[in-house]
């Protein structure tokens, strides 16, 4: 409440992420203080790759053996969670991410922000694409921080590993292909799966080719993991 009434009006005639940075850090958003629990199922969500419908498919058939980051919340609470710095993995556990082409993943979370005056990054998207970019941290090379880590860090050495980490994945669905992907692993883990419906995705314009530019320039390491991981 206080970070609606306050910081927001701030960042309104600030040009500033006020509210976004106090939200994350008194409500443990993204939060990288979890434990790491053998024999459990560890989806890491990124932001606007369509992960919360399959968040609810994997609770749903997993049940008990899904890891939940919100403990003791409900799973329903908030899903984004990155990998730990250093995250130690081991052969009992089984890793789950979705990645989507970052240049649409970022044009969506645009888009959204620019829609939803009650969004935390509405007042830096409603300059623009640009302004949007250089303010939001989630507009820049997300996948490299969240697979690395290394969440404010963003050079060679987090890309690499990222990439490193990304190789302990047990399954990477593709955004593009989603629904396929899901039937395969549902098939790998022995459960049922229904199609996603698809009548409620929101629609937009596709970017011109400066958005495209723009959102290029803030995330150059997150292009070149994406096309590692389709390769």
């Amino acid at each position: 409440l206080i970070t609606k009434i306050f910081f927001r009006v701030i960042d309104r005639f600030s040009n500033n992420t006020f509210e976004e940075k106090i939200r994350r850090k008194f409500l443990n958003l993204h939060s990288q203080n979890y434990k790491i629990i053998d024999n459990k199922y560890y989806f890491i969500h990124i932001p606007k790759t369509g992960g919360t419908t399959f968040h609810h498919h994997l609770q749903k058939n997993l049940k008990n053996t899904l890891f939940n980051f919100n403990h003791p919340y409900t799973y329903n609470y908030y899903t984004h969670y990155p990998l730990k710095e250093n995250h130690q993995f081991n052969k009992n556990n089984k890793y789950f991410t979705i990645i989507r082409d970052p240049i649409y993943r970022v044009y969506s979370c645009y888009i959204d922000s620019l829609r939803n005056k009650k969004h935390v990054f509405h007042n830096v998207a409603r300059r623009g694409i640009k302004n949007f970019c250089e303010k939001s941290w989630e507009a820049q090379n997300l996948y490299t921080k969240y697979y690395s880590g290394d969440l404010f860090n963003v050079d060679l050495v987090s890309f690499n590993k990222a990439k490193n980490n990304l190789s302990n994945f047990f399954y990477i669905l593709n955004f593009e292909n989603l629904n396929n992907d899901i039937i395969k692993l549902s098939s790998l883990l022995n459960f049922e799966y229904s199609q996603f419906e698809t009548k409620n995705i929101k629609k937009y314009d596709p970017p011109s080719e400066n958005d495209l530019n723009i959102i290029k320039k803030y995330n150059q390491f997150d292009i070149r993991l994406y096309n590692l991981l389709k390769k």
